[in-house]
């Protein structure tokens, strides 16, 4: 009987640089547009605004709307890292595919799965797309998860229908099914059939191929990465990119009414080189 090979088919080095050139494109479209759209609204995006309880009964002046907001940044360093090293080590030029990858599988279903349950990730990405719709700024992103993957798709969906943003194209062509597969992942419903090339779940009733998969892979991988990466180098060369060095834009007080606030940018010296910050002023 033939044994089984049990390689693990990696997409050509060529096909993963053109999923990451992809990728950027898309990533550097999205923001340029929100940018262009509203600088305000680009100014809290790249600025991690976010909504954080910290108030409470015994510490009520506690803000829970903030710029800058480092605790949320640094939410998703760990697996940012991982998948950068990852890749580093799975698409290098040195890299000798083994006889037996079923580590490599794994791995990549590991981290798809730990980026599709990441709140910093999920939120951040339906932002990008409720700005590119038309809205405002969204502050306070609370409750499942579910809610705004799903949200995601619907918006996705419309922008197809009207302005196809390159990202809004990817989302669709290549997270299509997401939703469905996330549960199947995150319980270890999967089998890795290397007979057939295919990574079979829901009990086995359905099944995605090696090279789609892989695919599928590289897109979610170089999104998650290099948005951070993108959204790093902006709050760097902000002033250069919008010739402003303040702005007004508005933040919810604790009670959740709007209030207009400036936002003054400057660029400090820090141990790591430079550091950018906006700060809130009246």
């Amino acid at each position: 009987m033939e044994e089984t090979d049990r390689r693990y088919p990696f997409l050509k080095r060529g096909i993963y640089e053109r999923i990451k050139n992809e990728v950027s494109k898309a990533l550097d479209e999205a923001l340029d547009v929100i940018k262009k759209q509203s600088i305000p609204d680009y100014t809290l995006l790249i600025s991690c605004a976010d909504y954080n309880k910290v108030s409470d009964d015994k510490h009520p002046a506690r803000y829970d709307y903030r710029i800058n907001n480092y605790t949320s940044i640094n939410d998703d360093q760990t697996l940012v890292e991982v998948k950068n090293r990852y890749l580093g080590m799975a698409y290098s030029p040195k890299h000798i595919i083994t006889e037996d990858s079923i580590y490599y599988v794994f791995m990549e279903i590991a981290l798809y799965s730990e980026t599709l349950e990441s709140r910093k990730h999920i939120r951040e990405i339906y932002r990008i797309f409720s700005l590119l719709s038309g809205n405002t700024f969204e502050w306070k992103l609370t409750g499942r998860l579910g809610k705004y993957r799903n949200g995601i798709s619907e918006m996705v969906e419309r922008l197809n229908d009207n302005a196809q943003y390159k990202l809004s194209q990817i989302y669709e062509n290549v997270f299509n099914i997401d939703n469905e597969i996330r549960n199947f992942f995150a319980h270890n419903d999967f089998v890795i059939d290397f007979e057939d090339k295919l990574i079979r779940y829901s009990k086995k009733k359905q099944s995605i191929d090696f090279e789609e998969w892989t695919k599928k892979f590289l897109y979610q991988s170089e999104l998650c990465c290099q948005l951070y990466e993108k959204m790093d180098k902006r709050r760097l060369s902000f002033n250069e990119d919008t010739n402003k060095d303040k702005v007004e834009v508005t933040i919810p007080d604790n009670k959740g009414n709007d209030q207009t606030y400036t936002v003054s940018y400057k660029v400090y010296k820090s141990e790591n080189g430079y550091e950018p910050k906006f700060i809130v002023v009246k």
